[in-house]
């Protein structure tokens, strides 16, 4: 039987929904880093973790553009196949999910907390589709006049 006391001392209430890991490989498979990162980063809040939350939200920035300037700047990766980053993303979100949270998620359930239902992390994932866009587009557009510049 899992110690809910040494899991959980710091949750003081259940009302929050949380993610399961199978939610995180879904929503970081859809919507890459920033859908995972989010859907961490709120299961450390609803856990009443908020510096892990702000440290997953670190993490998953320095991702994100370590990922895309590795796209944008490192030869061969565009022969890479398309499938490859959304199952890289997938397999460390689902992998950390486990490893960090799992075990306070599942106590938290234990205790009465309850999990989304999986029409929440699609749309999640949508929201950072868009959000992923945007900033490509924005970064498209100032490499264009950067050299339009020089």
């Amino acid at each position: 039987m899992i110690d809910t006391e040494e899991l959980l001392p710091e949750v003081t209430s259940i009302d929050a929904k949380v993610f399961l890991a199978k939610h995180v490989r879904l929503a970081t498979f859809l919507g890459g880093p920033i859908a995972g990162g989010y859907i961490i980063a709120e299961n450390y809040k609803a856990l009443n973790d908020y510096r892990m939350a702000k440290n997953t939200w670190a993490v998953t920035l320095l991702v994100t553009v370590a990922v895309f300037g590795a796209i944008l700047y490192l030869p061969g990766v565009s022969r890479l196949p398309s499938v490859f980053f959304p199952l890289l993303f997938s397999l460390a979100g689902y992998q950390l999910t486990v490893i960090l949270q799992d075990k306070r998620l599942y106590a938290y359930m234990n205790n009465g907390g309850t999990a989304y239902n999986w029409g929440r992390p699609v749309v999640v994932s949508l929201i950072a589709c868009v959000v992923q866009l945007f900033l490509i587009f924005i970064v498209a557009i100032a490499s264009d006049m950067t050299a339009l510049l020089h």
